[in-house]
């Protein structure tokens, strides 16, 4: 066997070996992802869960789809964990929009995390119905002025000058 031959054949084994690892650590980050899972849905251990999925995203981050998935599950991990770690699933989604937007499932799942979050903090977003509220009735009393939260009114009642809060 010339030399050329027997670099291009070492260097074809290489490859196989170096695809072959590349495989299996993508493997392994598969085997870790549906054991957290199951941590979380079978067991209830949702902390252990948490520290698996950490762990996923620290080893396995170049496998996408395995990194937002575990994401996600960690993100729900923590909504179900109580209000002291919504700020904490907040992140974990709004980290699967920044980085894995390439990944559709956990994107949207993400969007719908975030967007039921903010809705249950007390804010719009995901709301739809149209909010209205009466705050002056006509007659002859004219509105001055309105306070900035639309709890106040200063009126002039009867047309004499007198200011009425």
């Amino acid at each position: 066997m010339t030399n050329a031959a027997r670099t291009a054949w070492l260097t074809a084994v290489l490859c196989v070996l170096v695809l072959t690892g590349f495989s299996q650590k993508d493997d392994q980050g598969e085997v870790l992802l549906q054991t957290a899972i199951h941590k979380e849905l079978v067991e209830g251990k949702l902390e252990d869960a948490v520290q698996i999925y950490k762990k996923i995203l620290a080893g396995y981050a170049s496998n996408r789809p395995v990194a937002a998935k575990a994401l996600v599950q960690m993100g729900q991990c923590l909504e179900k964990l109580g209000d002291a770690q919504a700020r904490e699933a907040r992140k974990a989604y709004e980290r699967v929009l920044r980085e894995y937007g390439d990944q559709p499932e956990p994107t949207k799942v993400a969007r719908q995390r975030l967007s039921a979050l903010t809705a249950g903090a007390g804010g719009t977003t995901g709301r739809t119905e149209v909010a209205t509220r009466r705050i002056w009735v006509a007659g002859k009393d004219f509105p001055v002025g309105i306070s900035p939260d639309g709890r106040y009114v200063v009126f002039d009642a009867g047309g004499n000058g007198d200011l009425w809060l």
